[in-house]
């Protein structure tokens, strides 16, 4: 793990190294997670649509549902039949 060093500004912004956006490919104006426990700021970034239909994608798969499955299940429910 490496230790980077920030000052806060007086807008209270603190500059992200280069070194970590480029790892992390973070982008001007992409949003990110800050959450604050037992004096500990952690900033995280939240996963892109991408990995979230992934993993959408995976549980459904896990669970059994098919494409015909919620296909049907789609037209029950705007049949009324659901």
């Amino acid at each position: 793990m490496e230790t980077y060093y920030s000052k806060i500004t007086s807008k209270g912004q603190i500059t992200i190294p280069k070194a970590i956006l480029n790892k992390y490919k973070l982008m001007h104006g992409q949003m990110v997670t800050i959450s604050e426990r037992d004096n500990i700021v952690t900033v995280e970034i939240p996963p892109s649509i991408d990995e979230i239909r992934k993993q959408f994608q995976s549980n459904l798969k896990r669970e059994g549902f098919t494409k015909r499955k919620l296909r049907e299940m789609a037209e029950a429910q705007q049949n009324g039949n659901y």
